[in-house]
């Protein structure tokens, strides 16, 4: 019925079920390079294991197919807007908010972990906000397995999966190897972003070889120098979270909500 956005991997467009009216998402993907049915029909077949995933804080998938070459998958419509608009609109975002949002979003990748699931690409766009504020995460494992696919076109390090802003060094160096402590290192450079408004680097004027040597090499810039206020411990969970070694963040997903959630106690009474 009408478009909801466009991203690196396709279109997003509203539309309604003919059986009952009710509202869905369908995310409308063209391959980037030619390939065989065969090829289409293995990518949809991994995808449709994504239907498996059944938690209230993540998007579902309810069908998928292919219709003259391109793919279409079908989900929950979330009446709201994703987080990197609510930034875009409002500037960088109030502590408590931003770190509740986070929180849901972990309780999600908690149970996907739990199952054996790694999203691989945790972002604000793909935090999906109700109108109660209430935070979804989308887009679960699709980024993985379109960019681990022949349809993809992925064949150099320029090209490795994710978005760039957030991605951990593993996703650089072993980018088809995704381990769950990669979604807690994204979740914590969305995390920052919400919060800043900046990046974990200052991107600007680099290339893409550059801004990927960045990620590998460099320390994040300290949170505190971009946003005063923030809490020492609560910067310290977001730091543990991005340290370059995967062995030394949280040992789960959980363990860092925890983490978030206690840090929220240090803040003023009148930001909690």
């Amino acid at each position: 019925m009408r478009e909801l956005g466009r991203g690196g991997m396709g279109v997003i467009y509203y539309a309604e079920r003919c059986l009952d009216g009710q509202p869905v998402a369908i995310k409308v993907i063209r391959p980037a390079v030619t390939v065989s049915s065969r090829e289409i029909q293995r990518f949809l077949r991994e995808t449709r294991i994504l239907q498996q995933l059944s938690h209230p804080r993540i998007v579902p998938y309810y069908e998928s197919g292919e219709a003259g070459g391109v793919l279409y998958f079908v989900m929950e419509y979330i009446d709201g807007c994703d987080a990197a608009e609510v930034l875009r609109q409002q500037g960088r975002l109030p502590i408590r908010l931003a770190v509740g949002w986070l929180c849901e979003a972990l309780e999600a990748l908690q149970y996907a972990h739990d199952q054996g699931f790694v999203h691989r690409d945790v972002k604000p766009a793909n935090l999906l906000i109700r109108r109660d504020d209430t935070c979804h995460l989308s887009d679960f494992g699709l980024a993985r397995a379109y960019q681990a696919s022949s349809m993809s076109g992925l064949t150099m390090l320029e090209d490795v999966g994710g978005t760039v802003p957030y991605m951990p060094p593993e996703q650089i160096t072993h980018y088809r190897e995704a381990k769950p402590p990669a979604d807690q290192y994204a979740a914590a450079a969305a995390l920052y972003h919400l919060l800043t408004g900046r990046f974990i680097f200052d991107f600007e004027g680099l290339s893409s070889r550059e801004r990927l040597s960045t990620i590998l090499c460099d320390p994040p810039i300290p949170i505190r120098q971009r946003r005063a206020e923030i809490p020492a411990t609560l910067a310290d969970v977001i730091h543990k979270a991005l340290d370059k070694n995967a062995m030394r963040r949280f040992a789960s997903a959980g363990e860092m909500q925890r983490a978030l959630e206690k840090a929220l106690l240090a803040l003023p009474e009148e930001e909690r």
